[in-house]
């Protein structure tokens, strides 16, 4: 959370705070390892830390062992990268599915980028950035990797509905929802930009490359292991040659995975200029007026 190199939030929210110190304070969130995996209790404790420092009150059984500082009436703004991505979107939708209209009323603005639960097709931080919107993949429009979700990831985390981008906020804002896609990388954004839709032929009603992508997702959150069976199931016809419309998905998330870690650092996921992220969260906070203690 101190690491202030590119594309990190650290380097964002540290930059708003120093360049304009009378209207910005960074706080990164405590009790957060960004665990890769399992990476779902990882969530959870962001999850939990933000709970905490919105309300003042530990979530019962979280890892917030050692009280920090709250902030139960100030205005706020959240940045996430991916995992962190999760994290905010996960936590805004806890407070949509907890009718915390009171929380929701104070966040002024939210930047994420290499969003896993990006909603499918939109990227309005693409919009504000002047790069290119997120193509489409085998026809389809892309979103976050991570699906509609399920009862079995933190707070039922999935892709973002579009209701959940909107500000809930009492004053009009022009920029609320900056989603940034890495279209000007190389390559797509694996966890940002997976295809999702309805397909001739689909798993759970997702387009087939999505949906294998979604799973191994999943299973890397560490809650979908009950479907490893299945992904073995699949795995052994792609290899035993059965003609199983199924497995070109399969295939397809296989070779996208790969070609993601061959990439390695220079993968669009790892590469996202954050100038523009600064830019939009710097003009969303001048449209609303900070307000709460110092």
């Amino acid at each position: 959370m101190w690491d202030t190199t590119t594309p990190q939030p650290a380097l964002v929210g540290s930059s708003l705070q120093t360049n304009l110190p009378d209207t910005y304070l960074w706080q990164p969130v405590g009790d957060y390892p960004a665990a890769t995996f399992p990476m779902g209790p990882s969530v959870l404790d962001g999850i939990n830390s933000l709970i905490y420092m919105t309300t003042g009150v530990p979530v019962e059984g979280s890892n917030t062992t050692v009280p920090g500082p709250v902030y139960t009436e100030n205005s706020f703004i959240l940045l996430g990268y991916s995992q962190g991505a999760i994290v905010v979107c996960a936590f805004v939708q806890w407070c949509f599915a907890n009718n915390r209209e009171d929380i929701l009323q104070r966040l002024v603005a939210v930047g994420v980028w290499g969003n896993p639960c990006r909603l499918p097709g939109f990227a309005s931080g693409n919009e504000f950035a002047g790069w290119p919107l997120p193509g489409t993949v085998d026809g389809y429009i892309t979103g976050g990797i991570s699906g509609p979700g399920t009862a079995n990831l933190p707070a039922g985390a999935g892709v973002m509905t579009p209701d959940q981008v909107q500000p809930q906020l009492e004053t009009p804002v022009t920029h609320y929802w900056g989603d940034f896609v890495n279209t000007i990388g190389d390559g797509p954004d694996l966890y940002a930009d997976c295809p999702t839709g309805p397909s001739p032929v689909t798993l759970d009603g997702e387009a087939i490359p999505g949906s294998a992508e979604t799973l191994i997702y999943e299973i890397i959150q560490g809650i979908g292991t009950e479907d490893l069976p299945e992904l073995e199931l699949q795995l052994t016809r792609l290899f035993g040659m059965e003609a199983v419309p199924e497995m070109i998905g399969i295939a397809e998330a296989i070779i996208t995975g790969g070609l993601f870690f061959i990439k390695g650092m220079n993968a669009s996921h790892f590469t996202y200029d954050t100038v523009p992220i600064y830019n939009f969260i710097a003009l969303a906070g001048s449209q609303t007026a900070p307000w709460g203690p110092a």
